[in-house]
């Protein structure tokens, strides 16, 4: 082992990111991001239909200074922009930006409910799965490098 095969596997999170991750697992990164935007559609449709699934004993305090409907259009927007940007040919910008807002999101949805009051377990499941996922998405849409060819 060379020196920089050591420092390619630093760069690459020991082989667990790829530069052509996005090609090789694009369909389920698409029915995941596909399945984020269908919850913020139904959390979108709960807050305009007069529902309670955003309360303060759920997300916390600090959350609910913002109405629900803008947490559910970020959520929208992020999964959307992510999508779109996974669609041939890959738009690694769009990618980027939507992983962003989902992480801006997850994150602070997330230190909401843990600091001012929610549920812990609402807030350890994004923290712990969306955020590295899309931090993770976001470093390969920045590394990547396309398949030749069309």
């Amino acid at each position: 082992m060379t020196i920089g095969d050591i420092l390619s596997g630093v760069w690459t999170l020991w082989g667990l990111i790829h530069p052509r991750a996005i090609d090789r697992f694009r369909p389920v990164l698409i029915a995941m991001e596909f399945a984020l935007l269908l919850v913020g559609c139904l959390f979108w449709a709960n807050t305009q239909t007069g529902g309670d699934s955003f309360s303060v004993e759920t997300w916390g305090a600090w959350a609910c200074e913002l109405p629900a409907a803008l947490w559910a259009a970020t959520m929208m927007l992020g999964a959307t922009l992510v999508v779109s940007g996974l669609m041939h040919p890959v738009t690694r910008m769009r990618i980027i930006i939507g992983c962003a807002i989902q992480v801006i999101q997850f994150a602070g949805l997330s230190v909401s409910a843990i600091g001012s009051g929610g549920q812990f377990v609402v807030a350890v499941f994004p923290l712990v799965l969306f955020v590295p996922m899309h931090v993770v998405l976001a470093w390969e849409a920045a590394i990547y490098e396309p398949l030749g060819g069309a």
